[in-house]
């Protein structure tokens, strides 16, 4: 922390500084300028005058003067006395490794700014850019000087690992100094190329210029293209219009390669440093008179080797998006806009797949032939073409029978655009929420439902005050926003649909974020007869029963035919298959090792749920009897437990029988069964996933609606990957399959996950707050994307009940917890990260009541 006497030298050495430049500036021609070091300078005009300097190397001197007068606080006080003037520059620029001066036209970092024109308070400039696995090096040229040719060099940025550097980060990072701030990611920045050098335009405020150098000013378009045609990158392709555009496209264009009655085709690329594309333009098209009928699916995939990768098949890896494309004729270059940008990491390829209902002429762009002895010259990759109807994909190479060189695919992003940029470098943050809202949210007559702001955004949570640094507004012809959720308490006149828009402004009043949806009011009507709900879930479902017995009481207070709740835990009339520290996957494909007690002597007239906790006579070992159980209130039967720990002495396993206890009750063991990856919708617990199955194990005489609400147990711990998100998401869909095999007539109801409290917790030590909500955001963006609107089947509809619960009054809260152990300040934090007081959960059930009903109706 910086004293008040620090400050106030910094104060009198500015001062000093700045009496130093008006001098050097300004002087006569007899004027010498003491400065540190025990130097004196000449002013501008005696360097001209008396040693007959050019202006030129005045200029120089000038900067050096500026050096040895301390240019952190020279720079700050020149203020608009320096030489400021905007430099197109000169045909003959070239910068190493880029060609001609159009190279760096309207680039800030890579950005792409169209028509951009220059702008007095900003200038521009170009970087050489050294990366290394500890540090990263940022050099600034202006565009005039004496060093090469391309400019005068200003100010070295560097960044270490140990000042926050990651050299993979896929997130934009900053270098702030006195003279300005540089915005880049480095996960796309590549290593090694041009002597580990790497070029870019770079973006900085005005603070730099007031040094008086000449610098670029954004004019006009950027291609991004480099003289090396293996690298492929310049700008940075996370932040710049062109991802990739290969130098040697159009030149080497030599025709196009013709495939009649074509069952399918492809193009690929590969990425030798990570990018983020949002569109994609092909090079294959229909011939004249032609017409494509079919599917175009864009995939990730490991990278495709030529001449080492045989054949590629479009079920392989990640679909990114599938386009639909009705009969007609698409000439070339079919250009693809994906919903969402997509993110590709240095070793993977980017795959076209063109998919026709049936066979069709197709073309595909073609470059001339590799030379000799090189079999992927200049970065080429082969055609993808599909060999017969039913046949592989083959993965064209020069000894193949279509020898052919496809013109490359162009891959495009529009990530950030100027205004991010702008408030990049001026040090304001160009983060904005990701908002995520269903196409519907239910709200039933009479019942209050929340949208609460920040659990429909991505944002820090600052607990009471989430979240922090915008403002919402909601725009919908029912309801009003409040200071931290829209609210609607719908009446019987207002049964029907409303469009919803959910607004995010920032500071200055400007939209940086919407989204819209339909609030669907439904009436408090149950259908005309009876329907049985079963709802699986985890403990925030299977703990205290609130929600499922919540959701009873709002349908029986309805009247009516009132839903009937099945399940084998909870409590009549509100049973539920919930399941504690459970997860979707669980359900679909079973959660572990589990055994089977045959049982005698047990205590009767015992309440099963939500567990029976069992322990050796000397109280050791922890075992739960909570999966199923036959016993019913009797003293014999089976039980079906998961084995924590085994008591002393005791090894519980198969064929294991001795005695256990429930509280201070005695019970025998006399047999225990192993049932290896047991769940309860598998077949007798074991076999398949059966829902079938299940119903008529339990004799629960049918079932209607099908609710799940899981995830919390799924998103704990560090930032999951995509794909383990998306082993969630099959398991759902694996279970929703088993149900409507079952019953076709059946609906589903997917909940998006609880977002949990919006303090820091001390009540669940192993959950990492901020990436357990982002991999709920994830998940919820996902279950959206795969679920909604009929995504799956028009069977499923999503719940929005996980965005109507009140983050900070919804979990239990602790009030004077010390802040840290060496203090004796207090503050109210959460004792519970991830399960809801009674008041939460039924705002949850609230929210469920909605949608239970407009799908039974």
């Amino acid at each position: 922390m910086t004293t008040a006497t620090e400050f106030q030298a910094k104060v009198d050495k500015t001062s000093i500084n700045m009496d130093r430049l008006d001098q050097i500036v300004n002087g006569d021609a007899d004027t010498m300028v003491p400065v540190d070091g025990g130097q004196e300078v000449p002013s501008f005009l005696k360097l001209q005058t008396e040693a007959g300097v050019a202006v030129a190397g005045a200029a120089t001197a000038r900067d050096e003067a500026v050096t040895a007068a301390d240019r952190a606080s020279a720079a700050a006080a020149i203020g608009n006395r320096g030489v400021r003037s905007p430099f197109q520059p000169a045909a003959t620029f070239a910068a190493p490794g880029l060609g001609s001066e159009a190279v760096w036209r309207s680039a800030i970092l890579g950005v792409y700014l169209p028509g951009v024109t220059y702008d007095p308070a900003k200038y521009y400039s170009f970087a050489e850019i050294t990366k290394a696995a500890n540090r990263i090096d940022f050099t600034l040229y202006g565009a005039s000087g004496p060093t090469g040719g391309y400019g005068q060099p200003i100010r070295t940025f560097t960044l270490r690992v140990s000042d926050g550097y990651d050299p993979d980060s896929m997130s934009v990072q900053r270098i702030d100094s006195d003279i300005g701030s540089i915005a880049f990611v480095p996960g796309l920045i590549p290593v090694g190329y041009s002597g580990n050098m790497y070029w870019a335009s770079a973006g900085l405020d005005e603070r730099v210029f007031r040094k008086g150098y000449d610098l670029f000013a954004a004019t006009a378009g950027l291609d991004l293209v480099t003289s090396d045609p293996d690298t492929h990158l310049i700008g940075g392709g996370y932040l710049s219009e062109y991802a990739y555009r290969h130098p040697n496209e159009p030149a080497e264009h030599v025709g196009d390669a013709t495939f009649p009655n074509a069952p399918g085709l492809g193009q690929y690329y590969n990425f030798k440093v990570g990018a983020a594309v949002k569109r994609i333009r092909t090079a294959m098209f229909t011939s004249a008179g032609q017409t494509f009928q079919g599917k175009i699916q864009v995939r990730r995939l490991p990278a495709l080797i030529p001449g080492i990768t045989a054949e590629v098949d479009p079920a392989q890896g990640e679909l990114v998006q599938e386009f639909t494309f009705a009969a007609g004729s698409y000439p070339q270059d079919i250009v693809l806009t994906l919903d969402k940008v997509a993110y590709f990491r240095a070793g993977t390829s980017v795959v076209v797949y063109m998919i026709p209902d049936s066979g069709f002429t197709g073309n595909i762009r073609i470059w001339d032939t590799p030379r000799a002895g090189q079999p992927n010259p200049n970065g080429r990759t082969g055609v993808i073409y599909r060999s017969g109807a039913t046949g592989p994909w083959a993965f064209g190479s020069a000894t193949a029978d279509y020898a052919y060189w496809q013109v490359p695919l162009v891959l495009e992003s529009n990530l950030i655009g100027r205004d991010q940029v702008e408030a990049m470098l001026s040090g304001v943050t160009a983060a904005k929420p990701r908002l995520v809202l269903p196409s519907k949210v239910h709200a039933v007559v009479g019942r209050e439902l929340n949208l609460y702001y920040d659990a429909l955004a991505l944002l820090p949570d600052v607990g009471l005050s989430s979240p922090p640094q915008f403002l919402f507004d909601v725009q919908c012809d029912i309801g009003a926003p409040t200071r931290r959720s829209f609210r609607v308490t719908p009446t019987a006149a207002q049964v029907g649909n409303h469009p919803l828009t959910v607004l995010v402004y920032d500071n200055e009043d400007n939209v940086v974020e919407s989204a819209s949806t339909t609030l669907s009011v439904v009436a408090a009507a149950n259908p005309g007869s009876v329907k049985r709900i079963l709802c699986i879930g985890d403990s925030t479902t299977d703990d205290t029963g609130v929600v499922t017995k919540t959701l009873q009481e709002n349908l029986a207070s309805i009247g009516g035919n009132v839903p009937l709740f099945i399940g084998t835990h909870g409590q009549a009339p509100y049973n539920m298959e919930a399941r504690s520290g459970q997860t979707f996957g669980y359900f679909a494909n079973g959660g572990g090792l589990r055994f089977k007690f045959t049982v005698s002597g047990f205590p009767a007239n015992t309440p099963f749920w939500p567990f029976w906790f069992f322990r050796g006579l000397d109280d050791s070992g922890y075992i739960l009897g909570y999966e199923e159980q036959t016993i019913n209130g009797g003293t014999t039967g089976t039980v079906i437990a998961v084995v924590a720990t085994s008591p002393n002495g005791q090894n519980i396993g198969a064929g294991w029988t001795g005695q256990l206890k429930l509280g201070n009750a005695v019970f025998n063991v006399t047999n225990t069964e192993a049932l290896p990856a047991y769940s309860i919708l598998k077949t007798n617990g074991t076999g398949p996933l059966s829902i079938a199955n299940y119903i008529s194990r339990f004799n629960f005489g049918g079932c209607d609606l099908l609710s799940a609400d899981l995830g919390i147990n799924d998103c704990r711990g560090p930032l999951q990957s995509e794909a383990t998100h998306m082993a969630k998401i099959d398991a759902a869909k694996a279970i929703f399959t088993s149900y409507f095999a079952y019953n076709a007539n059946g609906k589903v109801m997917i909940c998006l996950t609880k977002s949990g409290a919006s303090t820091r917790n001390i009540g669940d030590v192993g959950t990492q707050h901020d990436s357990y909500r982002m991999n709920i955001h994830r998940l919820r963006e996902l279950i959206i994307q795969h679920f909604d609107n009929g995504a799956f089947d028009s069977r499923v509809v999503v719940c929005a009940s996980g965005l109507t619960i009140d983050r900070y009054y919804g979990y239990p809260l602790l009030d004077a917890v010390p802040v840290a152990a060496r203090y004796t300040e207090t503050e109210t934090i959460h004792g519970d990260l991830v399960h809801p007081r009674d008041n939460g959960y039924k705002q949850v059930a609230d929210a469920m009541t909605g949608t239970a009903l407009a799908l039974l109706a």
